[in-house]
């Protein structure tokens, strides 16, 4: 039997998720769309209300059969707030996202050696200390911070390798937990990159889809009924390190082969030689846009190797869609026909529906990642599937936990 409390978190997510979904519903809606009833449903809004994560819209509504008024009910924007904290090679990106999936303040900060991992620990933490304290007040409205970073975690938080970063055995989470005084949340920046789109992006409500990041270094989070594929020791997505050399075989890597061809730096080294040189991405954005062949034919290659890409996360997940993230995925609208038409000029099925879109977070998907992390806390139950459960109000709800 389901202990009482569990069953209160699992109604109160449920119905946040419905909410957010839904943005604005009457009691009666919600017991419908819930399969509970209209007791347990006044008992849940009671206590959402109290903590200030919904409000009553001032809309009145008539339930139907009874003839009975009753306010509406949407989320509260301020009733609570995320931070996300991406360590990137270059910099920190850090992000403040309220209840409606909005970015409300963002920061940058450069690095000048993303390689001294307990500097940068120290820089990240004292800047969600500041958010926390100083424009927070230590509100219980903050939920926590999540950090991203582009390398592999072990389960128990330590970052086993981050070869850009050069960091290797890092224990972050005990790190940041010695720093930080509200709950932390730590995850590869594509695997929460990916949990981004389904919670704030423009594909919201996706429940499976991948995410190709494709910056610097080049990684692929994989998002499974709404929740983040890890595999069985928290690597997977490791797909910049995808290895087409047979004579690399046995050698030490320190930047992956698709990584070296697909990421950034491999990409502006291609251009030119001695002072005709790209100097950095928005540089090669200017070529482009003035129709310079070399930058053309360098990005069409680049292009070729996206491709690959594409077609390898086509064959071992089969997702329906694809979603390009990362500094790099401004160059996709110069080359996204010819993607496609090479996608579909293959026989192989596993790419006959795949869609291919853009991030609506560009450079700042990690970040938002991190918050996205945070967010889902809020959303969902640890060891609880329950999203097929959140019907359509009017549709025939499934049986559910009361």
């Amino acid at each position: 039997m389901a202990r009482p409390r569990l069953v209160r978190d699992i109604n109160q997510s449920r119905a946040l998720l419905l909410l957010k979904e839904h943005r604005t519903l009457s009691r009666a809606a919600f017991a419908r769309a819930l399969n509970l009833t209209r007791a347990t449903v006044t008992s849940v809004a009671s206590e959402l209300l109290e903590q200030g994560l919904i409000v009553e819209t001032g809309e009145i509504f008539v339930t139907e059969g009874t003839g009975r008024p009753g306010q509406g009910l949407k989320l509260n924007p301020e009733g609570a707030f995320f931070l996300g904290v991406a360590i990137e090679v270059e910099r920190l990106t850090v992000v403040v996202v309220n209840l409606h999936g909005q970015i409300v303040s963002q920061k940058k900060v450069a690095l000048e050696n993303s390689a001294d991992a307990p500097a940068v620990i120290r820089v990240a933490a004292k800047i969600v200390r500041e958010i926390a304290t100083k424009r927070f007040k230590n509100s219980p409205r903050i939920r926590g911070a999540g950090f991203t970073i582009p390398g592999m975690l072990s389960q128990d938080g330590i970052v086993r390798l981050a070869p850009l970063l050069k960091w290797k055995d890092v224990p972050f989470r005990e790190e940041l937990a010695k720093r930080i005084p509200i709950p932390i949340f730590i995850e590869n920046d594509a695997n929460a990159a990916a949990l981004a789109e389904v919670y704030f992006g423009s594909c919201a409500g996706e429940r499976n889809l991948c995410l190709l990041m494709l910056d610097i270094g080049v990684g692929a989070g994989t998002i499974v009924d709404r929740r983040i594929f890890r595999g069985g020791q928290g690597y997977a997505g490791e797909i910049g390190h995808l290895d087409l050399r047979l004579e690399s075989a046995g050698s030490p890597e320190r930047r992956g082969f698709l990584e070296s061809v697909l990421g950034r730096d491999g990409l502006l080294s291609g251009y030119g030689r001695g002072v005709k040189k790209i100097r950095d991405l928005r540089h090669l954005l200017d070529l482009l846009r003035k129709g310079d062949a070399e930058a053309r034919a360098m990005v069409d290659t680049w292009s070729d190797w996206l491709v690959v890409a594409l077609r390898s996360i086509a064959d071992i997940y089969n997702p329906t869609l694809v979603i390009l993230s990362g500094q790099l995925c401004c160059l996709y609208e110069f080359v996204s026909e010819k993607v496609v038409d090479q996608l579909q000029s293959r026989e192989f099925p596993t790419v006959d529906h795949l869609q291919v879109k853009i991030s609506s977070f560009g450079e700042n998907s990690s970040a938002v990642g991190g918050a996205a992390l945070v967010y889902d806390s809020l959303f969902s139950v640890p060891g609880v599937t329950f999203s097929d459960s959140v019907t359509r109000p009017g549709s025939d709800p499934s049986p559910l936990v009361r």
